[in-house]
């Protein structure tokens, strides 16, 4: 059995400021992870690697491809844990509302018992990173991430 979930954040900034916290290196790394290209200009079937250099009970590095781009309003990339147990794909929509950006985030591809663990564990997180991390991130930077 695959598992998968969903969320939905709205979030009191421009529409290309939050897409560009998802696809610059440096902004990525500020609220989520280091990546090693830029998503905005990487080809589609194009690689990069997160690394998580926190991680505890897995080696930390995830191995990517971008599967869609549509800027700045939907990104979609698989990550594989490098040590093989596992291979997702995360799709990022991102739609303008009066008031800022309502993010979507759907999450899915794990697999059997430990799948449905980590798809647990990892919804936890990622409502922290998005709620928190992020927000405060584009709330703090607001002049380096303006599109120039």
């Amino acid at each position: 059995m695959s598992y998968a979930y969903d969320l939905t954040r709205e979030l009191p900034h421009r529409p290309d400021r939050v897409w560009r916290a998802l696809t610059d290196p440096a902004l990525l790394s500020r609220w989520f992870m280091p990546c090693d290209q830029d998503l905005s200009e990487l080809p589609i079937g194009g690689r990069f690697t997160l690394t998580d250099p926190n991680a505890r009970g897995w080696s930390g590095i995830l191995d990517g491809e971008l599967v869609e781009r549509v800027a700045p309003e939907r990104l979609v990339y698989r990550t594989d844990e490098r040590e093989g147990t596992s291979s997702t794909t995360l799709t990022w929509t991102l739609t303008p509302t009066r008031d800022g950006t309502r993010l979507d985030l759907h999450h899915a591809g794990w697999q059997g018992l430990r799948g449905l663990l980590t798809a647990q564990f990892l919804r936890m997180g990622w409502r922290t990173l998005i709620t928190n991390n992020l927000n405060e991130l584009l709330a703090t930077t607001e002049h380096d991430t303006d599109t120039p």
